[in-house]
């Protein structure tokens, strides 16, 4: 539980540069591959971390301009790693 939005700011900051260190060592060719045929490839599940950054927000009543999750999944890790700072960026303002 969060007493102060400080608080809160400081643990999505902590946990935003931690997903991003993970994002950064993909490799463009990483992103298509599938370990198994059960589990998401590395670029479908950065995706679905990216765009349930708006999702839970907005069930949380609070609104700004997120990444739409039907678009189409980035190719390379840079627009991956672009797309997941502007909307974590966009969540904190």
């Amino acid at each position: 539980m969060y007493r102060k939005i400080e608080d809160f700011i400081n643990d999505w900051t902590y946990e935003y540069q931690s997903t991003l260190k993970v994002f950064n060592n993909l490799t463009d060719e990483s992103l298509t591959k599938k370990i198994n045929e059960n589990v998401r490839t590395a670029g479908r599940l950065a995706w679905h971390i990216i765009t349930s950054i708006g999702e839970m927000a907005h069930r949380t009543g609070l609104t700004f301009k997120t990444v739409d999750s039907n678009s189409d999944i980035p190719t390379t890790v840079n627009e991956i790693v672009q797309v997941y700072k502007e909307a974590s960026e966009k969540f904190i303002i």
